[in-house]
């Protein structure tokens, strides 16, 4: 590594040459030279400390109150583990200590979290990794439990207090396997179980599990006995403290509930009934471990003739305060019944639909309790005494503001898409199977609120990018059905360009007076102006092609694209040219790309730099093969990732910043060879996910948008000093942005100390 004085040197004797050798390919070779003798001093950078700034909140799949503190939550989330609240969800914190990770094809899940249960002394996760257990407390540290040995995950967990059984089921137990439960008996420790003893299912090999439950023991007049939704059947069986066997009896004999696996399963000691739920059809029974046991509808009161799905039952107990009560989770809401039957709405679950999961707690010095609905994009909470039709939510994802920089103790889980800079005001987009929303913050991520894209995006619509236009004040979503502009003047979305623009809108890129937009189909043109109007067609050349990445620099156009034979090119052409629709599109290297995708374009000097979805990074100038930004002699100084996938590239004049699909963030200089080294952040300071989805830059900050959040870090041109330009002049909406070699090395200069090298 080279100290600022040899650096300081070394561009001292560089600069006499300078003077006198300025021109054509020699000066160019001084740049590079130059430009690689401070390889090792950019590459031996320090981590930077990462600050993960929110939106808080993302999809929670499973909740849980510690028996052991009425005041303390557990959260398990589809992708980033289980997070923890000691405060009746006033703070959170990550706990995913000894949990093993899972991943799947194409993206990272981190930590799949599909269940959670107590038995008084340990809490048990199911995860996509396993099973796992805990001691209950403020800070779990997860150990495996004893394999099921089932083919496919478990899915399903319940414990009956009376028996001390813990109970497990695979959702999908796979083509081939016989669905069942697993049952083991606790003795004490969680390590301790017995074996785990399978009783298969009356139902066909394959027949997915939706649902346990467990109706407690009737005080020494019925044992307790387990529920089981499998396939088109609800079973039933007795729980025999001195036996792991369950024997299955048809619990719907009269074949009164809906086709299907019922997702909610529930029992009511209040009133005294059991409860069943699949699609938008929901049923109670008084006695369902009656050999004739006889089920009837419940009446949910929806809007209209709009139709729900069933995702939870929970039943609050008069212990909890209030009187006895039913609560439906569904994807339009949370329902509550304070009869057993009719089901009422209750009030918007603050930014999300979905009602996935509930639990019961008790914040410290609090008289009554609180209740907890898991949704589709964060925790929203009502006081269970106020519980009622169109009661209000509040967010529970943690503190709504918080010290820029400091630890922020909220439930960092929204799977980040993309993020702008507009002004003083940064945008984050969300997307989730059960949620999409557009977030804004105008303090640099201490507090956010929605901008509510999905009044103007069709359900089961996602936003794929974001891009600022800071001249007119506009912010633009590429979504999966078109384009929309924000106006925060306004604070509202409108749809932009149709008919014009119709299906998914894959890049983004400004022009000096237009906007490029690249589709499934072609390439569009549209004017910029503070209320932008109709696209037109400007992909004469490019027919046919899909175009899925854009850049703008130097007054060319750069698009990415694929053709039907999935070749990936880029093709240039002038700004004037293309926004007039007369380019005559060239392709910029001598041959295709590959069938990796790219995934975004970055432009250093005379070499175009392209994030793929398989080869990671390329290089090549114009007219020249592609080549491997990856090729270091030494490993250490290569991108590492499991899918081998660069989804986006940023730089700030002096290094090459690469976001990776499950590898994190790594940078290499901006000139001479790639030199790559991570910079994932240590300890408290590291990325909220490793899947890292896009590079956005703002003064000295800069932003990733990940698979658990936004995260931050300041001081990103610490090794060269250099001002990075504003989001969304010279950034594409891949990720990119043009460096100028000159401009990188004169500021590389002014950093290490050349002024005082010159001195006589």
């Amino acid at each position: 590594m080279l100290t600022g004085t040899t650096c300081a040197a070394c561009f001292a004797g560089a600069s006499r040459r300078w003077d006198s050798e300025r021109r054509g390919g020699v000066r160019r070779a001084v740049i590079a030279s130059l430009l690689s003798v401070i390889t090792g001093a950019a590459s031996a950078q320090a981590q930077p400390a990462w600050s993960a700034i929110g939106p808080p909140g993302g999809t929670v799949s499973a909740l849980l109150t510690s028996p052991a503190s009425a005041s303390t939550l557990f959260a398990g989330t589809p992708e980033n583990g289980v997070f923890v609240s000691a405060d009746a969800g006033a703070t959170w914190t990550v706990a995913n200590a000894g949990l093993q990770s899972s991943k799947a094809i194409g993206r990272q899940n981190l930590y799949t979290v599909y269940a959670l249960a107590s038995d008084g002394k340990f809490v048990y996760a199911a995860t996509a990794a396993g099973l796992y257990y805990t001691a209950t407390g403020n800070t779990p540290s997860w150990s495996p439990l004893a394999s099921t040995a089932s083919s496919t995950p478990i899915t399903l967990l319940t414990f009956d207090a009376s028996t001390g059984h813990l109970f497990a089921a695979a959702g999908q137990p796979g083509a081939s396997a016989a669905p069942g439960v697993y049952v083991a008996s606790v003795s004490g420790s969680g390590a301790a179980l017995s074996a785990w003893a399978f009783s298969p299912l009356p139902a066909p090999v394959g027949a997915p599990i939706g649902a346990l439950a467990l109706v407690p023991s009737q005080a020494g007049l019925a044992p307790a006995a387990l529920m089981a939704s499998v396939g088109t059947n609800l079973y039933t069986a007795s729980v025999d403290p001195t036996s792991t066997t369950l024997n299955w009896v048809n619990g719907d004999p009269s074949a009164s509930l809906v086709a299907g696996p019922a997702p909610a399963l529930a029992y009511s000691p209040d009133f005294q009934q059991a409860y069943a739920c699949a699609g938008s059809a929901g049923f109670h029974s008084g006695n369902p471990l009656d050999a004739q046991a006889l089920w009837f509808p419940i009446t949910v009161a929806m809007p209209g003739s709009a139709t729900f799905n069933c995702n939870s039952i929970i039943s609050v107990p008069t212990s909890a305060g209030g009187s006895p009560q039913l609560l439906l989770g569904t994807d339009q809401g949370a329902f509550v019944s304070q009869d057993g039957v009719n089901f009422l709405a209750t009030g918007s679950l603050d930014n999300s639909a979905w009602a996935n999961t509930f639990a019961i707690a008790k914040a410290p010095g609090s008289s009554m309790s609180t209740l907890f609905a898991g949704t589709g994009y964060g925790i929203s909470k009502t006081d269970v005494a106020s519980l009622a039709g169109n009661v209000l939510w509040s967010a529970s994802n943690g503190p709504a503001s918080v010290a820029a920089g400091g630890s922020n103790l909220r439930l960092n889980n929204g799977n980040m898409a993309d993020l702008a800079v507009l002004g003083s005001t940064l945008y984050g987009a969300a997307v989730a199977s059960q949620y999409v929303e557009v977030f804004s913050s105008h303090d640099g991520g201490a507090s956010w609120s929605a901008t509510h894209v999905g009044l103007a995006l069709p359900a089961g619509e996602e936003v794929v990018s974001l891009l600022a236009d800071a001249v007119h004040s506009t912010l633009f979503a590429a979504t999966t059905r078109g384009l929309l502009v924000y106006s925060p003047t306004n604070a509202r979305w409108v749809a932009v360009g149709a008919p014009a623009i119709g299906g998914r809108v894959g890049a983004l890129a400004l022009g000096s007076t237009m906007l490029f937009v690249g589709t499934e189909t072609g390439l569009y043109a549209l004017a910029l102006s503070a209320a932008p109007e109709s696209a037109v067609p400007v992909a004469a050349g490019l027919s046919g092609m899909s175009v899925r990445t854009l850049l703008v620099s130097g007054a060319v156009v750069y698009a990415g694209t694929i053709d039907p034979n999935a070749n990936n090119d880029v093709y240039s052409d002038s700004e004037s040219s293309a926004a007039a629709g007369t380019a005559v599109w060239g392709r910029f290297a001598a041959a295709s790309a590959g069938t990796d995708r790219i995934t975004s374009l970055l432009l250093v000097g005379d070499r175009l730099l392209a994030g793929t979805n398989g080869g990671l990074v390329l290089y090549a100038s114009s007219g020249s093969a592609w080549a491997s930004a990856n090729t270091s002699p030494d490993p250490a100084q290569r991108i590492v990732d499991d899918f081998g996938r660069v989804n986006s590239l940023y730089s700030d004049g002096v290094s090459i910043y690469a976001a990776t699909g499950s590898s994190g963030v790594f940078v290499s200089p901006a000139g001479g060879a790639f030199s790559w080294t991570p910079i994932n952040g240590l300890g408290t300071t590291v990325l909220p996910s490793l899947e890292v989805h896009a590079l956005r830059a703002d003064g000295n900050t800069l932003y990733a948008a990940t698979r658990g959040g936004i995260a931050a870090f300041a001081g990103i041109n610490g090794n060269g000093g250099a001002t990075i330009p504003p989001s969304g002049t010279t950034s594409s909406g891949s990720g990119g942005g043009a460096v100028d070699p000159l401009f990188a090395l004169l500021t590389l200069m002014a950093a290490l100390g050349l002024r005082a090298a010159r001195r006589p």
